[in-house]
């Protein structure tokens, strides 16, 4: 009876045996391939008010193209102009593949988002009222910076995928009803890109472009879009990045005519800058290696930057590292 039980067993024991050896659940996982991605949002100013736009195309390309930059997916605002709009697609054609953000008789300001040609493919693309359905906004009004411009990147070595936001929220940070428009603009965009990526089996987000808005900026009890961003769930690059670099300096109000920084106002918490990169990863398969505010010092200068001044804002860059499994 006792060797019948002990053979019994022993083909329990093989069939499971079996059963392990041919269930493909239990097959190795493939290895995670992890992928670079370095992106950048600028604001390249239109106004020729302020600086005339011919002399400013190089600039605009050398410090978007110098050797340490050169990201591989980069955000442009104020580039809702159609000849404005050409020129800077022949700025990087011959590398770059590019996005209009394509709304009817609208001049959006974050009309223009870069990729690599050789590393990336586009999945999808477009835009997003940020006001539709929201009875405090007339129809039409704020056309310049109500839309949000998106697109759906493929890297085409591994077959990761991500989505990238471009934004421009409107400016005059003394007004309460306008601190009040950006905040409506980023709690209706932020929850609606974060709706996309579980469509999309959960893909990383990066949101970025000029916010106009300091982060610890409140009017009549309404945060800051920074801030409602970040309380929406997304992160911003330069609290996890690993490495910091020129967080003391304003990302915006360069002087035009003689390169000098603003650099002075709460240099230590980084908190006066306007234009900002945020990511959502749902996956947690996002790292930030480093955030750069991107500046082309004159040699030996710290306050000063070279001219001609590209633009009144500096670009903001950072470089993740993804995980796809």
């Amino acid at each position: 009876m006792l060797r019948s039980r002990m053979f019994a067993a022993s083909l329990i024991i093989m069939s499971l045996v079996g059963c392990a050896r041919t269930n493909p659940t239990n097959e190795k996982q493939s290895e995670p391939v992890f992928v670079e991605l370095s992106v950048t949002s600028f604001n390249v100013l239109s106004a020729d008010s302020k600086s005339p736009w011919q002399p400013r195309l190089e600039p605009i390309k050398d410090i978007i193209l110098r050797d340490d930059h050169h990201p591989d997916v980069f955000c442009l605002q104020e580039t809702g102009n159609a000849d404005k709009q050409n020129d800077l697609i022949d700025l990087f054609n011959s590398e770059y593949d590019h996005h209009l953000i394509g709304v009817k008789d609208v001049e959006a300001s974050p009309s223009l988002i870069f990729w690599k040609r050789e590393r990336f493919e586009l999945v999808d693309a477009g835009w997003t009222d940020m006001l539709q359905g929201n009875n405090s906004y007339t129809a039409g009004k704020y056309s310049t910076h109500r839309y949000a411009h998106y697109v759906q990147l493929r890297e085409k070595a591994s077959g990761g995928e991500f989505l990238v936001y471009n934004l421009h929220l409107k400016t005059n940070g003394t007004s309460v009803n306008y601190q009040k428009l950006r905040y409506d603009l980023i709690t209706s965009i932020a929850p609606a890109a974060k709706a996309r990526s579980r469509k999309l089996k959960a893909i990383p987000v990066f949101m970025m472009g000029d916010f106009n808005n300091y982060w610890d900026t409140v009017y009549d009890g309404i945060p800051s879009a920074p801030s409602a961003c970040a309380a929406c769930g997304f992160t911003e690059v330069s609290t996890v990045a690993k490495t910091q670099l020129n967080l003391q300096y304003k990302t915006s109000s360069v002087d035009m005519t003689t390169g000098e920084l603003d650099w002075k106002k709460n240099q230590s918490e980084g908190k006066h800058r306007i234009d900002y990169i945020f990511f959502y990863a749902a996956r947690n398969n996002v790292e930030v290696g480093r955030y750069w505010t991107v500046l082309d010092f004159v040699d030996g200068s710290t306050t000063h930057v070279k001219t001609p001044v590209p633009s009144d804002h500096a670009p903001v860059n950072a470089v993740f590292t993804l995980k796809y499994q």
